[in-house]
């Protein structure tokens, strides 16, 4: 027969509670956990005398070890009581195998925490409910422990799971004792309050809480101290490592054990500050903001109304629950408004990212029509299916009227110019006939003249050459109002095309001259290689004639003006410097106004409208214009054309 205390190992396995005696019953070897269990027994004692020594705790049906028992005694320290039998006979020795009598489970639970280190006390619990004092044979024991191997192995399973489940968990999940320590807390603990777990642990919790929270915390455990309820649930403040206030929503229920007795708590914290913080600032932008904010169903009906709808159209949020905005709308925006609302779900459905404005009228509570601009988006679930629509509106009162005001004086503005260029047009051809026909009867003169005595016609030519010179005058007066009229109207476009600019600048100093009667030739100065220009060959003669006009006016008896023409990739510039009156720097800016001239000039003959005109024209080739000038020293005129 094999060695019984080489078998040891084997019961280990199988039976968690067992003592080893050689044939006279001296204890040669206990189990772990039956060590545990119990003081009586010790290696090397006689087990029938150490039961012996307190006859009150031990009963026997025979006075001798030798039987089969079982010993039924009591053990010292826990107050469990065990049956003690003989379970095997070898050559060198006798294995007796301990069981823990049935209806013992309390005892059992309510062992200290040290004792339920052992992978044995789950197979513990088994006995007390699954085993009687009938003695297991080696089969039964066997399947047994088959049966506690694959439940243990699914035990640590779901243990793990759970802990995994509970680390990872956003929310902190905690345990207490009796007493408030804290006994458990997972990683979100650290995450939330930025205390480690192990420097937290067997602490009380309320040193954690805000210190004004204290009894108010107190407060709210009560009922559930008292056990009034069986859950209690509210939001306290906590204070993180680094002095933080964290708004935390406690979930705690009771820890009661076998007995009936409270034992500690259990639950969750969860942060809330962040969702706070937006409810705070939700509420703080809803309340004081004067847009209305409104959420929709997929019908149209309102969901949500934001508080300022009250401020705004005097309605409470409540009032318009469930009710179409258009039900509120003016008549004439109502059918406009239902067209639009078929149409959003089209436009969404095609521009889901794109927001859609609307403007209507829309009656307040106390019965008046207010304007009102709405900005509509749509709200979509996971699958982009329209769900409802949220809108942003406010009212635009001020900027409608100040549209009706525009849109009034735009159209009073083009009444004004429809007439100024009938006007224009009315004074210029009432003039231009008279003109000419007093122009012909001036070149009818002179060749009369020609027949005349000398003396005669010099008097009588300088009486019409002051004709033809008030003729020039009255006429480029009335060229310059009717090109001003025709900018001003939009009806004059410049006709581009490519032409040689000496030869027409020659025609234009040769029409001066003969017309101002001035024997002044400017001297003309040109840089960069000849090219065709790109421009309106009649406005650039208006343009060249008007500046060179000017600068031979106003310096009479001077030095003639230099003309500069500068060729440049894309572009050309006109400069024509005159050594005449100039203007003092206080009203160059005001020159290119209509009617202005300049102090120091209005004893010479002019309308005002000369640089007006200029400045116009040249715009109208995509160039610009500029002026320098110093009083008594002359004035610059440089245009700048793209062409």
């Amino acid at each position: 027969m094999d060695s019984l205390l080489a078998n040891i190992e084997l019961f280990e396995k199988l039976f968690p509670l067992w003592v080893v005696t050689d044939n006279n019953g001296t204890v040669n070897a206990i189990s772990a956990i039956f060590n545990q269990l119990q003081t009586r027994l010790v290696k090397g004692q006689v087990m029938y005398e150490a039961l012996k020594d307190n006859a009150m705790n031990f009963t026997s049906p025979e006075n001798d070890f030798t039987c089969n028992g079982p010993f039924v005694f009591t053990c010292n320290v826990y107050g469990l009581r065990v049956k003690l039998y003989k379970n095997a006979t070898f050559a060198d020795g006798i294995f007796w195998v301990a069981n823990i009598v049935a209806g013992q489970a309390i005892k059992l639970a309510s062992l200290p925490p040290g004792f339920k280190q052992f992978m044995q006390y789950e197979e513990l619990v088994e006995q007390t409910i699954a085993l009687n004092s009938n003695r297991l044979s080696l089969q039964d024991a066997t399947e047994l422990h088959a049966q506690l191997t694959k439940r243990q192995a699914q035990l640590e399973s779901a243990e793990n799971q759970y802990k995994r489940m509970v680390e990872y968990v956003n929310d902190v999940v905690f345990e207490t004792d009796a007493y408030g320590n804290w006994t458990f807390l997972n990683s979100s603990w650290t995450r939330i309050l930025e205390f480690s777990v192990a420097e937290s642990l067997h602490n009380p919790f309320y040193n954690y809480l805000h210190p004004d929270d204290v009894k108010k915390n107190e407060v709210l455990f009560l009922p559930l101290i008292n056990r009034e309820k069986t859950y209690c649930s509210h939001q306290i403040r906590y204070i993180s490592k680094s002095g933080k206030v964290k708004f935390i929503q406690v979930y705690a229920t009771l820890i009661i054990d076998v007995n009936n007795n409270t034992i500690g708590t259990t639950g969750t914290l969860r942060d809330i500050t962040l969702q706070l913080e937006q409810e705070k600032n939700y509420k703080l932008i809803t309340e004081n903001i004067q847009e209305i904010v409104s959420l929709y169903d997929d019908e149209g009906r309102y969901q949500f109304v934001s508080p300022s709808v009250t401020a705004v159209l005097g309605y409470l949020p409540e009032e318009l629950i469930g009710t179409r905005p258009r039900e509120l709308f003016h008549p004439e925006d109502n059918a406009k408004f239902t067209e639009h609302f078929v149409s959003v779900r089209h436009y969404f459905a095609t521009h889901p990212h794109y927001p859609l404005f609307l403007n209507y009228r829309i009656k307040n509570k106390k019965n008046y029509y207010i304007w009102i601009e709405a900005v509509f988006s749509p709200i979509t679930d996971d699958a982009w299916k329209i769900t409802g629509y949220i809108s942003s509106a406010r009212v635009i009162e001020e900027r409608k009227r100040a549209e009706s005001f525009m849109m009034e004086a735009l159209e009073n503005h083009r009444h004004l110019n429809e007439q100024k260029s009938k006007i224009i047009s009315l004074v210029s051809h009432e003039f231009r006939s008279p003109i000419g026909s007093i122009q012909i009867s001036s070149d009818i003169l002179k060749t009369l003249l020609a027949n005349k005595p000398l003396t005669e016609a010099k008097q009588l030519l300088r009486h019409i050459t002051n004709i033809d010179t008030e003729l020039k005058r009255l006429k480029d007066s009335l060229d310059n109002i009717l090109m001003l009229g025709k900018i001003e109207a939009g009806t004059l476009q410049a006709n581009k095309r490519n032409i040689l600019l000496p030869g027409l600048l020659a025609e234009v100093i040769e029409r001066v001259k003969d017309i101002l009667k001035d024997n002044r030739y400017p001297e003309i100065i040109t840089k960069g290689r000849l090219r065709n220009i790109h421009a309106d060959p009649l406005l650039l003669s208006f343009i060249m004639e008007n500046i060179i006009s000017n600068a031979l006016k106003y310096s009479p008896e001077k030095r003639p003006p230099v003309i500069r023409i500068n060729y440049n990739p894309g572009y050309f510039t006109f400069i024509v410097k005159d050594f005449g009156i100039g203007i003092s720097g206080n009203e160059q800016n005001k020159l290119f106004n209509a009617f202005f001239r300049a102090s120091n000039s209005r004893s010479i003959s002019g309308t005002g409208l000369g640089l007006v005109v200029v400045k116009n024209l040249v715009e109208m080739h995509q160039g610009e214009v500029k002026l320098h000038s110093s009083e008594g020293q002359g004035t610059e005129v440089i245009v700048k054309i793209i062409g």
